[in-house]
């Protein structure tokens, strides 16, 4: 299947048709990413809508290109945000502004809105007051507005963007910010929104996409969604074979549901399949519900890894996260390495999803060239999470699972998923519903809940103080309510009145971020006295702490994690 359409050539057209005759359609969209973080959540979001869509590079896609493909099938076009500005003299928008002159309905997300309103006269500028707001309210002006109808006259929208878009006669403006700004507009076939339908706090995203594909672009297609789970299966079993298979696994809901693919695909042989899992920067009970879950099972071989002392060298003194990240990411290569090589293994098998590889700045490019193989099967996985081919992705930080360069090829049977798919995936499999709603624990574990240099003394205040505040939030009954919460130990220190000694101790910032997916997020609203018991039982619990703050501040601009 195609993975990406670079030029409408005659070799391109004749896939594209082949696959549209396969699904017994007539309609085609293209989606041009433009490096957005959340560029696989559009793609999502299109096949939950029943259309076919396809990526576009923007960087080699031209009008003439577009032209093409309207007469096998094109009716829609969408395109994403990015990191790039229209005004940039320096690194010019990599798109042909004559796309927009073509007449095929083009539905703008935030930079291509930007985009498509600069090529009509419109003036884009930096905002005075930047807009990063994942609960941000839009107020809609023409309710009879193509992608507003039956909608409420104000929802949430979630913004995040720099610049704005100042009005222009010509461009039809249905709808504005709380704060005045154009939120959305439309030029004859031109449409434009500047925050983020996709992202899952904007309360009606799947309605506004879906308006644009069924009212302004009129399309009347629909194809049954796949077995999503028996699709993966196959292809990891008719790729697997009889090689054997290295697993690095943490406990969580994306490597659990990895390993039980494994399971189904290969059966209940444990001399095929080896699970890793690397103790050092991991919670207090993370390696004993590791033996728990997978120690004794007759079809794979658990081999538990303590690098405390490889994790301790690398680690010292690194004092920046981003540097903190790729030092944990050198022992965490070389150990698994060494059970490539012990176990002679002939493959690797991650359970990254598709934030890992948006938010490590990977592209389809940059996957090959790491060692992630590009057959079929794993083309057409890349082509579905839309991974970015043209625009440059930027990178927010670098994940653990990413970049690693095996000497083995590395396959990602959940590249083109997010958490809450993966844990939909997980239920078909019957994993246990307490293993896929445990919280994400980031791959570097505790080394980015800790700021400054690693430490054993700091890590140990890292679980402890993780080990209450979980165990409190459990106790009200609001786990499974939050996405994650953890404790971070900051290297901020006060002054402590403990008993009649004056002493000092460090800040320890609690925090509980709400979200689906986990690229946007808000902070969970407490009762302030439940903050303060648990702050209690912090200070007076955990060696060397001296005072508790609670993180308020929404993502974006903030991270879930402080690292």
């Amino acid at each position: 299947m195609l993975s990406c359409i670079n030029k409408a050539d005659e070799n391109t057209l004749r896939q594209i048709q082949e696959e549209m005759a396969l699904r017994k359609i007539r309609e085609l969209f293209i989606l041009f990413g433009m490096g957005s973080q959340t560029d696989g959540l559009i793609m999502n979001l299109m096949s939950v809508l029943g259309v076919f869509c396809l990526q576009a590079n923007p960087k080699t896609m031209t009008a003439a290109d577009v032209l093409k493909l309207r007469k096998v099938g094109l009716i829609g076009m969408i395109g994403s945000g990015g990191p790039y500005s229209v005004y940039s003299t320096t690194e010019p928008v990599p798109f042909d502004s004559k796309i927009f002159e073509t007449k095929v309905p083009f539905f703008g997300i935030c930079l291509s809105f930007q985009m498509w309103a600069n090529h009509l006269g419109a003036r884009v500028i930096p905002a005075k007051v930047k807009d990063f707001n994942p609960s941000a309210r839009m107020l809609v002006l023409d309710k009879e507005a193509p992608l507003f109808k039956g909608l409420p006259a104000s929802f949430v929208v979630a913004q995040s963007h720099s610049d704005e878009i100042l009005e222009f006669p010509g461009i039809h403006i249905t709808a504005r910010s709380e704060t005045g700004h154009v939120a959305a507009a439309e030029a004859g076939h031109l449409h434009g929104i500047q925050g983020h339908p996709e992202m899952s706090q904007s309360e009606y995203g799947r309605q506004i996409l879906g308006h644009f594909c069924r009212i302004v672009c009129d399309a009347k297609d629909r194809f049954p969604v796949a077995d999503v789970a028996a699709e993966k299966i196959q292809a990891l079993r008719k790729r697997i074979d009889k090689k054997k298979v290295v697993v690095p696994a943490s406990g969580g809901a994306d490597s659990s549901v990895a390993l039980e693919l494994l399971r189904e695909a290969l059966g209940e042989n444990a001399e095929q399949i080896r699970v890793v899992y690397i103790a050092g920067l991991d919670m207090e009970d993370g390696a004993e519900k590791m033996r728990r879950r997978y120690g004794g099972q007759s079809w794979c071989e658990l081999r538990i890894v303590d690098a405390t002392e490889q994790f301790l060298a690398a680690l010292k003194g690194k004092t920046e996260q981003g540097e903190k990240r790729l030092a944990m990411q050198s022992v965490y290569t070389s150990v698994i390495e060494e059970h490539i090589r012990d176990f002679g293994a002939g493959l690797v098998v991650h359970g990254t999803i598709y934030p890992d590889i948006s938010e490590s700045g990977f592209s389809l490019a940059d996957l090959a060239e790491n060692g992630i193989e590009l057959s079929e099967e794993a083309k057409r996985t890349m082509a579905e999470v839309s991974l970015n081919v043209g625009a440059r992705k930027a990178e927010i930080k670098r994940h653990h699972n990413m970049g690693n360069n095996f000497t083995v090829p590395e396959l990602i049977p959940l590249a083109n998923m997010v958490k809450d798919t993966v844990r939909e995936l997980g239920r078909t499999l019957k994993i246990k519903e307490e293993i896929l709603m445990q919280h994400p624990f980031p791959g570097p574990g505790l080394s980015v809940f800790i700021e400054g240099e690693f430490t054993l003394e700091k890590r140990d205040m890292a679980r402890a103080a993780n080990r209450i505040w979980i165990e409190e939030i459990r106790r009200i009954g609001k786990y499974e309510e939050i996405w994650q919460a953890q404790a971070e130990v900051t290297e901020s220190f006060v002054t402590c009145a403990k008993g009649d000694e004056k002493g000092k101790g460090r800040c320890i910032r609690l925090c509980a971020a709400v979200s689906v997916n986990g690229f946007t997020a808000t902070p969970y609203l407490f009762d302030m006295a439940f903050v303060v018991k648990v702050s209690t039982r912090i200070v007076n619990e955990v060696k060397g702490a001296g005072v508790c703050d609670y993180k308020t501040t929404t993502k974006p601009p903030a991270t879930i994690v402080c690292g």
